[in-house]
């Protein structure tokens, strides 16, 4: 019925949209304006899931609750054939059977995971430099070129912006520099 509503073929009423609103606890305006090309869209996933063969869809996207925030929401539809339908054979003899449940909360789960994820891989990043480095400074064999070298790739391959190498004497606790950028 929703589909048949949505290619102006069904009359949409004032009560069919409040029934959808109750149902779906959806605010009725979040079908509209930006909402309808999103449901162009998931119509054309819908009919070439239907040439496809297809029984079933899943589609994601969000709605705007009536009360202003947004959920996101996975639907899974079931393609059922309209045996009643006077064109038999044609994608309009389709009925739509549909469950949405809000997964608003596993969105919000990825968005931290792909931050976590991106963080790590920047971390790894300065672990591979860090191991890099290690490799070359232990090549080096005078100690002034050593606090040179250490300075110039904590700038050019860590990416800090301020660098210097200190000498600690912990009998005399005193510190000593060596090199340094400011």
């Amino acid at each position: 019925y929703l589909n048949l509503m949505e290619r102006n073929q069904r009359p949409v009423t004032a009560q069919v949209l409040i029934r959808l609103a109750e149902a779906y606890d959806v605010d009725p305006r979040s079908f509209a304006r930006e909402e309808e090309t999103r449901l162009a869209g998931e119509l054309g996933q819908i009919d070439q899931a239907l040439a496809e063969g297809q029984s079933a869809i899943t589609l994601t996207y969000r709605l705007r609750h009536k009360a202003g925030h947004y959920l996101w929401v996975e639907v899974t539809a079931s393609f059922r054939n309209n045996l009643n339908s006077s064109q038999p054979n044609s994608t309009k003899s389709w009925a739509m059977i549909g469950v949405m449940r809000d997964i608003t909360e596993r969105k919000r789960a990825e968005v931290v995971l792909a931050a976590r994820m991106d963080e790590e891989r920047e971390f790894q990043g300065y672990l591979k430099s860090l191991h890099e480095i290690t490799i070359e400074l232990t090549q080096l064999v005078d100690l002034d070129t050593f606090y040179r070298r250490v300075v110039e790739y904590g700038l050019s391959c860590l990416g800090f912006e301020r660098f210097a190498r200190f000498l600690y004497d912990a009998t005399e606790g005193s510190t000593v520099g060596t090199y340094g950028v400011n």
